[in-house]
């Protein structure tokens, strides 16, 4: 099977508006409970996009609150969130990822140096971060990659996605450049937005046969 086989629907994806409605009563926070208060405003439940995403990252505090919502609406397993929330720990990432944003185009292995340094930062969250906030490594646009991705990919439904065969979470950070240089490529090749490439890969991928 081939992607290019549904190169229609991928170009009439819409990606930016994909979203989750996220509670309040879940995100109860120990720390930074006034940036969450900050997002819901008045309301018990919002809903927010991928496009309400990128347009928070001026605000690299509240870009990392609404990435976490939109990436973990119940606040995913654990208590990850909460540990990463922590003012040592949200304030050593603020610096990190303001690092990344005010350098635009990053080397591949400066992933790799910040995973495990603060908890709950792991494969899927940070590509989630530098996708959002509109990074490049290696000269390639940033993408999320997370575990549904990694089983679309060695699913081997896809002629295309052959190169990445073998990708797995744990060796995710060394195949990363390699993801983001395939996924560029089939997108150009398609003429679509690499985000409705990976959104599409992400919704679909496990449900075509």
């Amino acid at each position: 099977m081939k992607i290019s086989s549904y190169t229609t629907l991928i170009r009439e994806l819409p990606h930016l508006q994909q979203a989750f409605d996220i509670k309040r009563s879940i995100w109860k926070v120990p720390h930074q409970q006034e940036l969450v208060d900050e997002i819901f405003v008045n309301e018990e439940v919002i809903r927010i996009n991928r496009g309400d995403v990128f347009n928070s990252n001026s605000n690299i505090e509240r870009f990392i609150i609404s990435t976490l919502m939109w990436g973990y609406p119940t606040k995913g397993r654990g208590n990850n969130i909460d540990r990463m929330l922590e003012p040592k720990h949200f304030d050593y990432l603020a610096s990190v990822l303001q690092h990344f944003k005010d350098n635009v185009n990053m080397p591949s292995h400066q992933i790799e140096d910040h995973l495990g340094i603060v908890p709950g930062l792991g494969l899927s969250t940070i590509t989630k971060f530098l996708y959002f906030l509109d990074i490049t490594i290696d000269n390639q646009p940033a993408l999320i990659l997370d575990n549904q991705i990694i089983k679309v990919i060695n699913s081997k439904r896809f002629e295309e996605l052959q190169p990445l065969e073998g990708i797995r979470y744990d060796n995710g950070p060394l195949r990363y450049p390699d993801y983001l240089y395939e996924m560029n490529l089939i997108a150009d090749q398609l003429k679509v937005d690499p985000g409705q490439l990976e959104y599409f890969l992400f919704t679909f991928g496990n449900q075509l046969s």
